[in-house]
């Protein structure tokens, strides 16, 4: 049997495995195959390549400035004693890191799983204070001696926050999710802001006093007048004992205090009924209210029930509705707020009847009927209603339909800035 080595010098392509013929231009060599792969060298340690660059006449394997180490740059190969593939470069071999290798010298981005906590360790070793920055916008130094600072315009701790001595938040706005417990002292220096509060219980009696020295302090309530301090009198009333009365007055609008019986230490809160002109209450009376109402929770009308949607209507429902003889823009506020219209053809002859459909802007979901009617037993075919989609069109492109026969009737529906015919 006869073995030939033969040694070719050439500038082709070479593709390894299917489609032989097809390679692609930017490929020197292209392996292709669905059930093979590329195996690297694969050495026992990297120190016996090291040995054949010494033995090729580099005298210092990591001599970058050696031809014959430059030589070597990119080698790449698998190591078996550690199960890694390394690269040459700098005149060192790196190892390529994989997810596995990765956790084991690195902390990763989604989090590492150390079975030994003590020398799993994020930070310094060397005195030197730990800078975690995120977006150039703030910052969290981790000093030497173990104080932490919180440098940003907005801080926001998720969950209990234990402070053994001192918080002192020198910007905007300091956010806590749950509980925050600091056993010496809390310094604020622009505003504390409290979205929720409990109730009081029966048994409270204390309140809280702010000093001229800043410091906030809790006091008896029944202390604040004899020992002069906290609420001296409200408009010249000074008894201890204030009754409050519930009044109204029509010549005021809104809610108004009414402190002029003195001698009897009543305070007479006017809060009158709301109506289409006056802020108030809204009471068990027949009331007309005024302005744009807006509500964000589902609503129930005509029972005292849970809302099965968000409009529950437990009722009749009537919805504007306007016969016309002629020619109807509804692009005016008035008109638009029509929701059935009727045309009327009786006695006309040969005659189209324009119905203009309002601008389609900010109307999603609203839907308009169009109805026409005429003499009796008559279809009067020639008397057309037309439908014009106004500024927009229909959802077939065509800018406006009709409707022939008489008792008749059309729906449209504004979606997406077109009409789209939803029921005759």
């Amino acid at each position: 049997m006869l073995f030939l080595t033969i040694a070719v010098s050439s500038k082709a392509q070479i593709k390894v495995g299917n489609h032989p013929t097809q390679i692609q231009p930017f490929s020197i060599i292209e392996l292709e195959s669905g059930n093979q792969g590329l195996r690297l060298t694969q050495i026992q340690d990297t120190t016996d390549i090291n040995t054949v660059i010494n033995s090729a006449g580099a005298t210092d394997v990591n001599n970058t400035n050696d031809p014959i180490v430059q030589d070597a740059e990119g080698l790449i190969v698998f190591q078996k004693k550690d199960s890694s593939v390394y690269i040459r470069t700098h005149g060192k071999w790196k190892r390529l890191l994989t997810k596995a290798n990765f956790n084991t010298n690195f902390w990763t981005l989604g989090g590492n799983t150390p079975s030994d906590s003590s020398s799993s360790i994020l930070g310094t070793s060397n005195g030197q204070p730990l800078t975690m920055q995120g977006g150039n916008n703030g910052y969290i130094i981790i000093h030497s001696n173990g104080n932490v600072e919180i440098i940003s315009d907005s801080t926001y701790l998720n969950g209990n926050v234990s402070i053994a001595d001192s918080l002192n938040v020198r910007h905007e706005t300091f956010k806590v999710a749950d509980s925050i417990y600091v056993n010496t002292g809390l310094v604020i220096n622009d505003s504390l802001i409290i979205h929720t509060i409990g109730e009081a219980l029966p048994g409270d009696n204390q309140v809280l006093v702010l000093g001229a020295d800043g410091i906030v302090r809790k006091m008896e309530m029944s202390q604040f007048q004899s020992n002069g301090i906290g609420i001296q009198s409200i408009n010249g009333i000074s008894n201890l004992t204030l009754h409050i009365k519930f009044g109204k007055d029509a010549t005021k609008n809104g809610p108004w205090i009414d402190s002029s019986s003195s001698g009897d230490s009543i305070l007479v809160f006017n809060i009158p009924e709301a109506d289409m002109n006056t802020s108030g209450l809204i009471s068990d009376s027949t009331q007309t209210f005024g302005g744009t109402k807006t509500f964000i929770d589902s609503l129930d009308i005509g029972s005292a029930q849970k809302p099965k949607a968000t409009l529950d209507i437990q009722g009749n429902l009537n919805l504007k509705t306007k016969v016309v003889t002629t020619d109807y823009d509804m692009n005016t506020a008035e008109n638009s707020l029509i929701r059935t219209l009727i045309v009327d053809v009786s006695g006309k002859n040969n005659t189209t009847t324009t119905i203009t459909l309002p601008n389609i802007d900010q109307l999603n979901g609203r839907i308009y009927t169009i109805k026409k009617i005429g003499a009796e037993n008559e279809n009067q075919i020639e008397e057309i209603v037309k439908i014009d989609a106004g500024a927009s069109s229909f959802a077939d492109g065509n800018t406006s339909t009709k409707i022939y026969n008489n008792w008749t009737s059309l729906s449209v529906l504004a979606l997406n800035n077109r009409w789209f015919i939803v029921g005759h």
